[in-house]
Order: structure tokens, then C-alpha cells, then sequence
């Protein structure tokens, strides 16, 4: 008896790098961020950093609505002008993050924890899931809170906390 093996051919993805010569990025009347690439019309795209924190400015995809992917912007330095204001833009809006500049209180109950904090913006109050994964640590002594509704809050220095703020909050680091 003879038995085949089949073996599934490597996949090969081929990478569409965009660039201001072939792409115009432009708003449309809603205000959705859209791309012509080429010959092809994208009316609704949207932008996702591949490094949010170590290199925000750099591979960023652009995406449809069904999260295929268009293409990738290697920098975003390679546009310039109102093409470089307009991504930056959309990617403000996508990356949303109040920084928070003190803890005034963390209570914990029920497997979540209420947050009472100031932020660049003001007071915020905000609950967050005690699952070990709502809080993360980055690179550079700083961390990440996300809520339950998916809101990031920013924490860009944690050694700048005062010891009070720092005993609230380092348990769930």
C-alpha cells in the first residue's frame, strides 16, 4: 500500500506599499477617510498602526470595512501637506487616548476595578475588568488602562505617580 503525502503549498502574501504617487487620500462628505489607489476607488477606509508605540508613524494599514487590507504606508512622513494632516488626523481619531495625570482613587469590587482619575481633560471615571489583561505595561516606564467599553487611557510616565497613586494601581500592573 502506498501512501501520499500532500503538502499544502507556502502561501505568499504580497504587500502593497502606498505612496503618495499612486494613492490619493481625500474625506468624503461624511467625513470618512477615503483612498484612490490607482484605477480603484476605496470610499470608506480605515487606519491601523502596526507598532502603536514603538514606531506610531510607521506601517500603518489601511484597511476596507471587512478589514482586508488595501495597502501599507511605510511612513507616513511620505505624504505631506493636507495628505499628512488628513491621516494624521483620521489616526487621532482611531488612537483616542486621554492621558491621565493623577489617580484620585481605585476601588475594587465584583472582579472589576472603579477608577476615579484626573485627565488632561478633566475628571473621568471609568470601570475596568480585573482579568489581568485591561492594564498594560509598555516599553519606557509607561502603561496602557482599557476600559470596559474599549476607551484607552494613557498613563505616560508611571514613575511621575506619586507614591499614594502608585500603591492603588501597581497590584494590577
Amino acid at each position: 500500500m502506498e501512501i501520499t503525502i500532500e503538502r499544502e503549498q507556502d502561501k505568499s502574501y504580497d504587500i502593497t506599499y502606498l505612496n503618495p504617487a499612486q494613492s490619493c487620500f481625500y474625506e468624503t462628505e461624511g467625513r470618512m477617510l477615503a483612498v484612490k489607489v490607482g484605477e480603484k476607488e476605496y470610499p470608506r477606509v480605515q487606519l491601523h498602526r502596526s507598532f502603536p508605540h514603538s514606531s506610531p508613524d510607521s506601517f500603518v494599514s489601511v484597511r476596507d470595512p471587512d478589514n482586508k487590507e488595501i495597502g501599507i504606508i511605510r511612513e507616513l512622513s511620505d505624504f505631506n501637506g493636507n495628505t499628512l494632516t488628513l491621516l494624521r488626523h483620521h489616526l487621532d481619531i482611531r488612537y483616542f487616548s486621554p492621558v491621565i495625570t493623577k489617580v484620585v482613587n481605585v476601588k475594587d469590587e465584583f472582579g472589576y476595578t472603579f477608577w476615579d482619575v484626573e485627565t488632561g481633560d478633566g475628571s473621568c471615571h471609568f470601570v475596568v475588568r480585573k482579568d489581568g489583561k485591561s492594564i498594560v505595561s509598555l516599553p519606557g516606564g509607561k502603561a496602557m488602562v482599557i476600559d470596559v467599553d474599549g476607551n484607552r487611557f494613557s498613563i505616560p510616565c508611571l514613575e511621575a505617580l506619586t507614591k499614594k497613586e502608585m500603591n492603588m494601581i501597581e497590584i494590577y500592573l
